[in-house]
């Protein structure tokens, strides 16, 4: 039987660990300066992937895959190309604009009158179905998170060597996508504060660029130690 401690342990760990930045956080972020909307889409899409994938460690994927670490490593190399052709995508669309955001801001134009509709003409181009999947593919294309939440999930799921009944595991999986949904949610609120959002609102197309270049460095690394460990 889950003893009380060892729950909060659980819930302490995963915690932590939806608030560490990764590539998610830099999503949800990224979009939450666009706006509210746009960072809850993108939330919403986050968290469908951590259901997903922490669905499918409860199920026994993790072991899978542990055992199977070729297979591993190929959806490694698959999710750090997504993460780069992500990036490349974002960064060709969000340059010119950035330049242009940086120079008009040089030249002491107001940056509203030179990148400012381009600004809010590219976000409103931007669906929350867009923002949405975005979210979701960002998540998915970490495999290892399976692995991870496998490893957590066992002491925890197996307590004595006897494994939790039905209801149990399903209160914990339940207790989990919630928490991390409302820790996305607090990033998302403080990101899309009014007074944060219109200090950087002129620096919007820079943010796209920077974070755009950051998913390229994220998905190169991820891809560069699958195909390492695949040689």
């Amino acid at each position: 039987m889950l003893t009380l401690s060892q729950l909060l342990a659980l819930v302490g760990v995963w915690i932590v660990g939806a608030y560490t930045p990764g590539p998610d956080m830099l999503l949800v972020i990224q979009r939450s300066l666009a706006s509210r909307w746009a960072g809850f889409a993108a939330m919403a899409g986050v968290v469908t992937g951590v259901a997903i994938w922490l669905g499918a460690s409860m199920l026994g994927l993790a072991a899978i895959l542990q055992a199977r670490e070729d297979l591993l490593h190929w959806l490694q190399l698959a999710g750090g190309g997504f993460l780069v052709f992500m990036g490349v995508t974002g960064l060709r669309s969000s340059w010119p604009v950035a330049r242009e955001s940086v120079a008009a801001r040089r030249g002491h134009v107001a940056a509203t009158s030179s990148s400012g509709g381009s600004v809010r003409g590219a976000t409103r181009t931007r669906t929350l179905r867009g923002d949405y999947a975005r979210g979701l593919a960002t998540n998915l294309s970490n495999p290892k998170a399976v692995v991870f939440f496998g490893s957590l999930l066992a002491p925890f799921l197996y307590p004595g060597g006897e494994r939790l009944s039905i209801a149990a595991s399903m209160g914990i999986f339940a207790l989990l996508v919630a928490i991390a949904a409302l820790a996305f949610a607090s990033v998302t609120l403080a990101a899309s504060h009014p007074k944060l959002n219109a200090r950087i609102r002129t620096w919007l197309p820079v943010v796209d660029a920077v974070s755009a270049a950051l998913f390229i460095g994220i998905g190169t690394f991820i891809a560069a130690a699958a195909l390492v460990e695949l040689t």
